[in-house]
């Protein structure tokens, strides 16, 4: 392990007096050794966890969403979780597919459950055919009736059977299949259901909810028998004819060539037929089936995979815990900075969250969870892809008058101006969904002044707040807190000059001073720089990512440059600057820099300066929000100051942090020689702060 990611070295620096002169002397010492060691520790068990929240939202009685949101060293974990109490006698489960089409044409989750007004929440279900047309891989049945047989390799692909009972199993079955002529009890073997059979060689059964009409016999294939099939009677025999449409409640046998031809000899108009499973399960007594992956989970413990997909990616599965709910989750995966997860991953959180047995669905760009009509995981592209079939969660209750409700803000935190969603929900006594528009809801903002626009809120004032819903005598609160970004400070000096940094401990700070093409006027400009900071009285000299190795050997032994690695440099008993390694645009890549940072904002010190080492922006949106949150909520306490290398000199306030922006030598000049050429100063003298940028010409 490099040292690089210790982020221990902590470097004291101590004066005394010699006579007339002033010496200094460095000594680093290893401060956090043991710390360190407790954090490799941790580190061997899993990730340091940076940031871990829960997010949790009643559906209906019986039914939750969470979102498990957990940031780490490794990267984001963004789980999704729709969790279902079997025992309710108002919660069911269904398969659902495209209704108006067939299920032969694949369809986006979101337009699958806006058919539907009983569906609680979906997630994307079984592995299917991209082909056109295409059809599930495994198993699918609707209130007993088979619509697609399991998966020709039955040790491979396992199925999740809701019977009706609602008891639910994770099975693998055996995909034959036969339709028997009872009245000559004859029985034809049925190669599938509703999964096509090139150049009709097989007997396949057809039926309406995977598309409204057979395919009936063509110039090509003119031997095509079709035997149709409505409420278990033979309706009709059709051999070399036209398609016709499939009855609702039954379905098509069909084949051509010598299959055809066994069609056409056994079965006649008015014949009773039974298709059914050859072995396995009986069917009419399965409430709802769908094809899945390996089960991953079998009574507490973990099981061999069957089928395999390789790499951290976007899962989907379903669990079932020991006290009887059946979980929906999905993780987000192969976006930046989103970790994913391998199916053993998978295995191993369903288990941790209490789960005796799972099964892994289809995942990667099929994985998506719909709750409360809202997608919830994050998609790949940003874009639904169309998929075959999904699992529901369902309720029967009929919502009763209103009684309660919750309300939601997708951020508590924000900053004047930023909107934030505010969701409603409402309920009758039982936790059943009632609907009610949210705009007929009222909406108010205590403490800050602000509006609300279609469900959001635009604070228009910094400061703490509760957002109040109130309806129908009922009234929810939820607390937020307002942030204003301002560039003016009290603590910024414009002009300001060494008489002003005559008391106190004076910090100064330059971007990188490499030059790629030194001119001459460059060397006469570096020369003032020295000059100028030579005059500081005992100053901390911070030259960040600096490349100019011949100017830091002009400023003597005052340099302190915290180079590429993270770090932290003690100036006094109030004063310390931290040093971080943002040079692949983030802070989470460098193994224990978070931790590092944490422990340094939640250390004594009453001024705290954070350095970013490198010019790269935080790339990573939630890092960045975290880091700024992290800052704001510390800086209630204590002076913190982050300075970072911008193109120009600026400052942002947020509260009691401040965002001080330096830039590099190259960024420096603008055509004003005479004012572009600064640095900063800070200067601490107790409770007396002050910082400005230091022109090095000023007075010329």
């Amino acid at each position: 392990m490099r040292f690089a990611h210790w982020g221990a070295l902590v470097m004291f620096f101590k004066y005394y007096r010699e006579g007339e002169n002033m010496k200094r002397t460095a000594c680093i010492v290893l401060t956090v050794f043991m710390t360190m060691m407790s954090m490799l520790s941790a580190y061997a068990q899993g990730p340091y966890v940076i940031d871990e929240r829960e997010r949790k939202q009643t559906l209906a009685e019986g039914v939750v969403y969470k979102n498990i949101f957990r940031f780490t060293e490794e990267g984001v974990y963004n789980i999704n979780i729709v969790e279902a109490d079997i025992s309710n006698e108002n919660v069911g489960f269904d398969i659902i597919f495209n209704e108006d089409q067939g299920f032969s044409k694949r369809q986006k989750l979101s337009s699958m459950v806006t058919k539907r007004d009983d569906v609680l929440a979906a997630i994307n279900g079984d592995f299917f055919s991209m082909s056109n047309p295409s059809f599930s891989l495994g198993t699918m049945v609707r209130d007993g009736k088979i619509l697609s047989n399991p998966h020709y390799e039955e040790q491979k692909y396992a199925s999740i059977i809701v019977d009706d009972s609602k008891n639910v199993l994770f099975e693998y079955l055996s995909p034959n299949m036969k339709a028997v002529n009872t009245a000559k009890n004859v029985e034809v073997p049925v190669a599938a259901v509703n999964k096509p059979s090139q150049y009709f060689a097989n007997i396949v059964a057809l039926t309406s909810e995977y598309v409204k009409n057979s395919p009936g016999a063509d110039d090509t294939y003119y031997d095509v028998c079709e035997v149709v099939v409505d409420s278990g009677i033979v309706r009709e025999v059709r051999y070399g004819q036209p398609p016709v449409e499939i009855p609702k409640n039954g379905y098509v046998l069909v084949a051509g060539g010598n299959n055809g031809a066994l069609l056409r000899d056994n079965f006649i108009p008015g014949e009773s037929v039974e298709l059914l499973a050859s072995t396995g399960p009986d069917y009419s007594k399965v409430k709802t089936a769908m094809g899945a992956g390996s089960v991953i989970i079998r009574d507490g413990q973990l099981t061999q995979l069957t089928q395999k997909v390789r790499g951290k990616a976007q899962r989907s599965a379903i669990g079932i815990t020991n006290d009887d709910k059946l979980v929906m989750f999905t993780v987000d995966g192969r976006l930046d900075n989103y970790v994913g997860m391998e199916p053993e991953d998978v295995a191993s959180y369903m288990l941790s969250i209490g789960c005796k047995d799972a099964v892994i669905l289809d995942g990667g760009g099929s994985t998506e969870l719909i709750a409360n009509d809202r997608i919830r995981n994050t998609l790949v592209n940003g874009t639904e892809r169309e998929i075959l079939n999904a699992f529901a969660v369902k309720t029967s209750a009929e919502p009763g008058e209103f009684d309660h409700m919750e309300i939601h803000v997708d951020k508590n935190l924000m900053y004047v101006g930023e909107s934030a969603q505010v969701e409603v929900c409402f309920f009758d006594r039982d936790d059943n969904p009632v609907a009610i528009d949210a705009s007929r809801a009222d909406f108010d903002l205590d403490g800050i002044e602000g509006r609300f626009e279609g469900g959001r809120l635009i604070p228009s004032e910094a400061g703490k707040g509760t957002i109040e819903v109130s309806y129908e005598g009922e009234t929810e609160e939820i607390e937020i807190e307002v942030i204003e970004k301002r560039s003016s400070d009290e603590l910024n000096v414009e002009d300001i000059s060494h008489e002003q940094l005559d008391k106190g401990v004076t910090l100064a700070f330059l971007g990188n001073m490499g030059i790629s093409k030194k001119r001459l006027v460059d060397n006469l400009i570096i020369q003032k720089y020295e000059k100028d900071i030579n005059k500081l009285e005992d100053p901390s000299i911070f030259m960040i990512g600096n490349t100019n190795q011949e100017m830091e050997s002009g400023l003597w032994d005052k340099v302190l440059s915290p180079g590429g690695i993270y770090g932290s440099t003690h100036i006094d008993d109030e004063i310390l600057v931290v040093s971080l390694d943002n040079s692949n645009g983030a802070f989470y890549k460098t193994q224990g820099q978070w931790q590092f940072l944490e422990d340094s904002l939640n250390s004594d010190y009453d001024n705290i300066v954070v350095v970013f080492n490198s010019k790269e922006q935080l790339r990573f949106d939630k890092e960045a929000e975290l880091f700024k949150k992290k800052v704001y909520e510390k800086a209630k306490d204590k002076n913190i100051y982050v300075v970072y290398r911008g193109s120009g000199f600026s400052q942002t306030v947020e509260g009691n942090a401040r965002y001080i922006s330096i830039p590099d030598y190259g960024d420096l000049h603008k055509g004003d020689y005479k004012n572009d050429y600064r640095y900063l100063v800070m200067n601490i003298n107790g409770d007396d702060v002050k910082y400005g940028y230091m022109n090095i010409f000023r007075g010329e």
